[in-house]
């Protein structure tokens, strides 16, 4: 586990999401680092990146095997200061930022599958999971977030090789925390704009 460096500012107007940055070569798991380090999941609008994670976690518990090539490992440290009934749809909003980050670099055969895994032309290529702690001191939502920046198929396992893509493959090409940074603003402006039911209800339209 080798750091880039300390907590570092990635654009302190935002609100909720992606105000800061750690950066790590690194990590078993982005989730996992989060939820055990009080003094992380004590920094709402924290974003944690690692270039290569050992062994991350997918939804009921499996295990996510990324390929060789470029993707992008981070967890978002969120605070919900909206209200706690709507913290069960933190995937939702963290899906509906990836959708729209990735449609805004010019992809038009993105989707959303419920609940957690967004596809390029019904191919994965982004895995959410959301995770949270709840004490009488503290609520924080970590989510997980995996995307699979570049590589062919043959860097996947060949088990995956015919369900998995690449922003690559569709002439994408970016860095992680390229990606993070344009993660983190639409993902800050969801939970900027989810402030009452009928907010929500208007999300789910979209989704």
């Amino acid at each position: 586990m080798t750091s880039h460096g300390k907590i570092r500012d990635l654009n302190r107007n935002r609100t909720f999401a992606g105000r800061f940055l750690l950066h790590f070569d690194s990590l078993d798991s982005t989730n996992d680092y989060c939820l055990k380090n009080i003094s992380v999941l004590q920094k709402p609008g924290l974003v944690v990146v690692a270039d290569r994670q050992t062994q991350g976690r997918g939804s009921r518990g499996r295990t996510w095997e990324p390929g060789k090539g470029e993707h992008l490992f981070c967890s978002f440290v969120i605070h919900p200061e909206i209200r706690q009934e709507f913290i069960p749809s933190m995937t939702l909003f963290a899906g509906l930022a990836v959708f729209r980050a990735i449609s805004s670099l010019g992809i038009t055969q993105a989707s959303i599958k419920w609940p957690n895994d967004i596809l390029i032309a019904e191919k994965k290529v982004c895995g959410i999971l959301c995770e949270s702690r709840i004490t009488p001191e503290m609520k924080a939502v970590v989510a997980g977030i995996g995307i699979n920046i570049s590589g062919g198929p043959e860097q996947f396992p060949e088990s995956l090789r015919e369900k998995v893509t690449t922003l690559s493959k569709h002439g994408i090409q970016i860095t992680n925390i390229e990606l993070v940074d344009l993660i983190a603003g639409k993902l800050d402006e969801i939970l900027a704009g989810i402030k009452s039911s009928s907010a929500l209800n208007a999300i789910f339209q979209d989704w």
